[in-house]
């Protein structure tokens, strides 16, 4: 999965964190990407952001497994049965829903479903002004707790507080923003910019497109041949990283890119940790977070606890392959050269794949989601399908096209990009490495952040 060269490797005797693990009998949950039921079916970006932003609120919740997003949007386009996803990811219930939007307002209709039995543990439906679209989202979120029936500590109940913006349409560019981000292309790279730069435009203090801003400039950093321009991209990203720390005090992910790109670029350990272990303090729950940790701690010699990061990371997400790359790497290191061969394994099943889009229509799911709790009502079918994809200005296929990372042409076939001669990369130049160390060299073929 990439190639490891391991010399001696300088693991510190000192006690480490525990471990952060799941406890066996911990509710656990899916939030499957929702259906967009908009008349003109061009807006998958916002039903997607939508499902995405729920799960952010639930990620906050102690006590919860929540399945990370790549594993829960791999099941997009997809006929899979509840059976399916539980089995895939680990997780007893889903949340399912739609998105209508249409001028100035919203419906958006949710569903929590028991997968053992396929019924329903919640049901409702928002119609709403576009500008409350912050309050649904916390109202799901905490339907959805309550329903799982679980024992929140103080001030620990799902909000989407500090991701709330006073602007509708800034919201809009920022969930754009992300949809083109998550392309992982350069032209994604070039528009989601664009996008989070309109988003800031309308609402200068917007915390959480300043944090996105920041990691989509880190990419452009790698993608860009001129060493000047390099330069600049990687000056603002570290400009909007602490941006976003100062103005959402108490937003996760301003914290975990922050880390990560202080570890990455300017190897300040003990900052970076200090900032990925608030991130975990604020959510718990996030897979990234976990494995920019893990990768911190490995470049420091601290391979034991690195190692439980990255198996936390694969437990959160485990259809994320880059989770999957990153913990062989760490058994590799340590000599576990059977637990790393089949972690390369299931790196290999969980990079994507061609899937048959289904022609079911989507408003079978909309009508479940509308419907309000029944007693002890089955599912009237074990197959459904998951948010089918509609036409979108953003929805086209695209490949990964950071340095060393397979792309395909436009004929089928696989290539590689081979990174710029005036910019080869060094530890820490893919999307996802880690600072460097004397304990490992490593050449890295991964993307996503």
């Amino acid at each position: 999965f990439c190639a490891i060269v391991v010399t001696a490797a300088r693991v510190r005797t000192g006690p480490e964190p525990p471990a952060r693990g799941l406890a066996a009998a911990a509710p656990s949950i899916a939030i499957l990407p929702f259906v967009d039921l908009s008349p003109q079916h061009d807006q998958e970006y916002f039903s997607d952001g939508i499902a995405e932003e729920i799960l952010n609120a639930l990620v906050h919740v102690d006590g919860v497994k929540v399945a990370g997003r790549t594993s829960s949007f791999s099941f997009k386009g997809k006929n899979a049965t509840l059976s399916d996803v539980g089995r895939a990811l680990h997780v007893a219930h889903v949340l399912e829903g739609s998105v209508r939007k249409s001028g100035g307002r919203v419906r958006i209709t949710a569903q929590l479903v028991n997968v053992a039995d396929g019924y329903h543990r919640w049901s409702e439906a928002y119609d709403r002004e576009l500008a409350d679209v912050f309050a649904v989202q916390e109202e799901i979120a905490q339907a959805v707790v309550s329903a799982l029936k679980v024992s929140l500590a103080p001030g620990r109940a799902p909000t989407t507080s500090e991701r709330r913006t006073g602007s509708a349409e800034a919201y809009n560019e920022y969930l754009l923003g992300r949809q083109l981000y998550l392309r992982h292309s350069n032209e994604g790279h070039r528009r989601a910019t664009q996008a989070y730069e309109r988003a800031l435009a309308l609402d200068p203090g917007y915390a959480p497109a300043h944090a996105q801003l920041a990691l989509v400039l880190r990419a452009r950093h790698y993608e860009e041949d001129d060493p000047g321009a390099a330069a600049e991209f990687r000056r603002r990203a570290l400009e909007e990283a602490e941006r976003a720390v100062a103005l959402g005090p108490d937003l996760p992910e301003a914290y975990s890119i922050r880390g990560f790109l202080r570890s990455a670029w300017r190897r300040d350990w003990k900052g970076a940790e200090v900032d990925l272990r608030r991130a975990l303090e604020l959510g718990p729950g996030d897979s990234p977070t976990h494995r920019r940790l893990g990768m911190l701690l490995a470049s420091q010699g601290r391979l034991a606890a690195a190692l439980a990061e990255a198996e936390r990371s694969t437990q959160l997400d485990a259809l994320d392959s880059t989770n999957w790359m990153w913990l062989g790497l760490f058994q590799t290191a340590m000599g576990r050269t059977d637990l790393a061969r089949r972690a390369e394994l299931e790196r290999s099943r969980s990079l994507p794949r061609a899937t048959t889009r289904t022609t079911r229509s989507p408003s079978s799911i909309s009508s479940r989601a509308a419907r309000r709790p029944r007693s002890r009502t089955p599912r009237a079918s074990g197959s459904r399908t998951v948010s089918p994809r509609s036409p979108s200005p953003i929805t086209s296929s695209a490949t990964s096209r950071s340095h060393g990372a397979p792309s395909t042409s436009s004929s089928g076939a696989t290539r590689t990009t081979p990174p710029s001669p005036s910019r080869t990369p060094t530890p820490g130049s893919a999307i996802e490495t880690g600072p460097s160390s004397g304990s490992i060299a490593r050449s890295l073929t991964s993307s996503g952040a």
